[in-house]
């Protein structure tokens, strides 16, 4: 995974995968931690499952979280 960070967005691009247990890869699911080491991952439900890449806003909001500056997130993705 490839980002690019400043003091408002996030901007991933994630590469795809070819482990694919020997079934086509047809979406893809992105999750972000609350910031925290440990924290739980919520789904960022405004992810094009399609896609390889996406911008994340400060303020913008998944789950119960609110992305804000400052803070170290985590992502991960799986097919």
């Amino acid at each position: 995974m490839y980002t690019y960070v400043d003091s408002t967005k996030v901007n991933l691009i994630m590469f795809e995968t070819f482990d694919n247990g020997g079934s086509s890869i047809t979406s893809y699911h992105l999750y972000i931690n609350e910031g925290l080491d440990g924290s739980p991952y919520h789904e960022v439900s405004t992810y094009d499952e399609n896609s390889l890449s996406i911008t994340i806003n400060v303020n913008d909001i998944f789950g119960s979280m609110t992305v804000a500056s400052g803070l170290t997130y985590s992502f991960t993705y799986a097919a």
